[in-house]
């Protein structure tokens, strides 16, 4: 940066520098403490060259730019928890603070330490005649002085209950002054830092124990209750002593710490069994042990699933009453218990714990054990040996037998054909199977029809089986997918024609072969012929009782060309009506054929061939007479 004196003014070189100090804000630091040590840093810097004629740049030469600082515990028994602390800029005449996180050693003598703090900074050391800066770097040490005094401090030396789960007990602290100074007028309370353990309607508990000595420990015993659905772990809680120093100054020190629930009886789990498959209800049965060393009463075993893959009939949790429960005795425990559709075959946590009667009268439980819980094998059906017979615009089946692999045997299974679109369906979707053995296997077939729009191709195919589980309640597998081919559409008959040619102005049979190209037998076969000028159908119909599938009939029509047609083929149509064997009446497509109109074989009058002596006939019988000339 180029720094221009001001008009008026000699320019002349300025020279200068900072001048740093620190000191401790509040020095006083007690042993075993972690607090904040707030250094103060004075600038006390001054322009040594060029004062009078550029008092614009002072302030360029005498700040401390960038101040990083660094205390360096050095002989002094603390720890420096924290890093280094930058303060910016440090104008002169200033001070800026900067702090630090310290530990004070919990033996640490009390007495004064000096700490030494290392100040890095930036500043402008000289502006030359020309505006120019020079800048420097400079590190610089100055010591702070803090003083450990005198303090009462406290240590846990032990903490227990023998509050039960559910039940009530005591809850005792050992505490020890470890400090230097009395304590006086102390007060210690315990305050629990969860709603599974209280003291009492506040949740929490205070003892006066007046003038407290160092060295000297003290144990405080409270009344306290565990909630019932408490988990066994070390419950937290704190406990906070509060005290006049030998300043009259208040002071307080808090400790955390955590005590465990105890455990009049204990609960073994030797085996789990269940029923329940995924997607299925069914039982599990416990068998549980009463491994503690006294008799329980009004026992009640209490099952709770953490996973909603795995319910109690529909809960997450089932209570079984086994009443007098004595120490070392096995019992049995069944419930309902569902597995979601999908689980996976592994164990679900369960925790069982066991609600009692202890022989002091009080309601107590037992430490919760988790047990898992593992799915009985899934029920599992097949189906082999699929077959589709189908085809675009013909009725067909789907077949094939479906096997229950197990591992139970199901009653009123019922095979259900999921939908298929709307080019296929399925005159009845469900095809009842009856009892099922595991192992045991049942034919189905299902009619299908697929409509003429339909493309062909492969299809996928649905089943699921519906059924009685073993617990009687109506359940259904997973789908089942066949593969299943659509051909493509074929016609119901192929025709080919075997007399149809005729000369113009000439009638008489037009015959041809009709056969059956389709997979089943048709019957009461009805074929009209429709025919367009200069063609006339003059016997247009012709019926065939039935046709076997490769079966061929020979059809007769009538058919008439008028003398002024061409010689070239003419397009004829015909189609048929015809009975399926279920009885539906279906009508074919119109099929093209062929008439052909030969040139004339010559001879007769005007040329007409063969309607020459009809026509001489007719004027003979009117009466009428002419000369015929035909040109040569």
């Amino acid at each position: 940066m180029l720094l221009v004196p001001s008009a008026g003014l000699v320019a002349a070189d300025v020279v200068g520098s900072p001048d740093l100090d620190a000191y401790a804000t509040d020095k006083r630091v007690t042993p075993g403490e972690t607090t904040g040590l707030t250094v103060s840093v004075v600038n006390t810097g001054e322009v040594k060259e060029g004062s009078a004629t550029n008092p614009s740049l002072h302030s360029e030469v005498t700040t401390a730019r960038g101040a990083v600082l660094r205390l360096e515990p050095d002989d002094a028994p603390i720890e420096v928890q924290s890093g280094p602390v930058a303060v910016g800029s440090i104008p002169s005449g200033s001070a800026v603070p900067g702090t630090f996180q310290i530990r004070v050693e919990e033996n640490a003598t009390p007495g004064s330490y000096e700490v030494p703090v290392n100040i890095s900074y930036q500043f402008t050391r000289r502006v030359d005649a020309t505006g120019t800066p020079i800048e420097r770097t400079k590190n610089v040490t100055s010591n702070v002085t803090i003083e450990v005094t005198e303090q009462a401090q406290f240590t846990l030396i032990e903490a227990d209950t023998d509050a039960t789960v559910g039940g009530s007990g005591q809850v005792s602290v050992t505490l020890r002054n470890t400090g230097t100074e009395i304590a006086e007028d102390a007060t210690v309370t315990l305050r629990s830092a969860t709603g599974d353990l209280t003291f009492g309607p506040t949740g929490a508990a205070e003892t006066y124990t007046g003038d407290w000595e160092p060295g000297m420990a003290r144990t405080f015993t409270v009344g306290a209750d565990v909630a019932r659905d408490a988990t066994l772990r070390a419950l937290p809680l704190s406990t906070t002593v509060s005290w006049t120093d030998s300043d009259d100054r208040p002071a307080e020190e808090r400790i955390s710490l955590g005590v465990v629930p105890d455990t009049e009886s204990r609960l073994g789990v030797d085996a789990v069994e269940t029923t329940a498959a995924p997607g299925d209800n069914g039982e599990v049965t416990f068998t549980l042990t009463n491994d503690g060393d006294r008799d329980l009463s009004d026992a009640t075993v209490r099952l709770t699933s953490s996973n909603s893959g795995l319910t109690f009939g529909g809960a997450g949790t089932a209570t079984a009453y086994v009443g007098d429960w004595s120490a070392g005795e096995t019992t049995e425990v069944t419930v309902e218990a569902t597995f979601a559709r999908g689980v996976e075959q592994r164990p679900f946590p369960v925790d069982a714990t066991v609600a009692y009667t202890g022989t002091d009268g009080r309601d107590a439980n037992t430490a919760p054990v988790t047990v898992g819980v593992t799915p009985a094998d899934e029920q599992s059906f097949d189906v082999q040996d699929a077959s589709a017979s189908l085809r675009v615009g013909s009725d067909g089946s789907l077949d094939g037998t479906l096997v229950n692999e197990g591992p139970e045997a199901v009653e009123n299974a019922v095979l259900v054909l999921q939908p298929t679109g709307s080019t296929i369906d399925a005159v009845e979707r469900e095809y009842a199977l009856g009892d099922l053995e595991a192992g045991s296997s049942s034919s189905f077939s299902f009619d299908v029809s697929v409509a003429s729009g339909a493309k062909d191709g492969p299809r996928q195919f649905t089943y699921r089986v519906e059924y009685e589980a073993t617990d009687g309640d109506r359940t259904q597998s997973d789908p089942l997918y066949v593969r299943g081919e659509v051909e493509p559409q074929r016609d119901v008959f192929d025709v080919s024609v075997e007399n149809g040619s005729f000369e113009p102005g000439t009638s008489g049979a037009y015959t041809m072969t009709v056969t059956n190209a389709g997979d089943e037998t048709v019957s009461d076969v009805s074929a009209k012929l429709f025919a367009d000028a200069p063609i006339s159908a003059t016997d247009d119909e012709a019926f065939v009782d039935s046709l076997e599938p490769g079966e061929s009939t020979t059809l007769r029509f009538g058919v008439g060309v008028a003398g002024s047609a061409t010689a070239k083929p003419y397009p004829l149509s015909i189609d048929f009506q015809y009975t399926e064997p279920d009885g539906d009446t279906k009508l074919s497509d119109s099929y093209r054929v062929p008439v052909t109109v030969e040139e004339s074989s010559g001879g007769g009058l005007f040329g007409l061939g063969a309607s020459v002596g009809p026509v001489l006939a007719v004027l003979a019988l009117v009466g009428i007479g002419a000369v015929v000339r035909v040109r040569r």
